[in-house]
């Protein structure tokens, strides 16, 4: 009975969710402005919430183990992670594939589970720290996403990173 209830949990958080993760000049805010978003599951146990999560986490990482950090009270999940070739390097003759390194906190409490934004650590292209693609481009002969004045640069690169963390939630 323990193993449908994680499941229908699972389900429910898999299916229920709507977050909206935009990419600003700033990092990451929900399309509400605010830096988490909290889905509701009524009757549901923090243990319940967690593990059902532990559960996606495990089928969707490839090593879980190097890539979950689960706490003891089942309070809290944080996942560091590289996704591999997520966006290109804008204005290049060869696209170069960028590798997205990030950080993502799930906090669980009886019958909310709570997704703080996603923290954007590096983008590095084709995995060396040589060529960066930057959130905010620092100086004009380097890449970037906004400019500093905010103005949106590579709409491409902002399209496919929220893409995939919005696909998280």
């Amino acid at each position: 009975m323990k193993h449908l209830s994680i499941v229908i949990v699972f389900l429910l958080i898999t299916f229920s969710a709507k977050a909206q993760f935009v990419l600003t000049p700033n990092g990451f805010a929900t399309d509400d402005d605010k830096d988490f978003y909290v889905l509701n599951f009524e009757g549901k146990s923090q243990q319940e919430l967690y593990d059902a999560v532990e559960i996606w986490a495990g089928g969707r990482y490839v090593s879980p183990k190097d890539v979950v950090c689960p706490s003891i009270n089942a309070a809290q999940i944080t996942i560091n992670a590289v996704v591999v070739g997520l966006t290109k390097m804008p204005k290049r003759a060869i696209k170069v594939p960028v590798d997205v390194n990030y950080t993502f906190q799930i906090l669980f409490k009886d019958n909310k589970i709570r997704f703080n934004t996603p923290v954007i650590n590096s983008m590095d292209a084709d995995g060396q720290i040589e060529q960066q693609l930057y959130l905010v481009r620092p100086s004009v002969i380097t890449d970037g996403i906004f400019s500093k004045s905010g103005k949106l640069l590579d709409k491409y690169s902002k399209e496919q990173i929220e893409k995939h963390f919005n696909e998280i939630v």
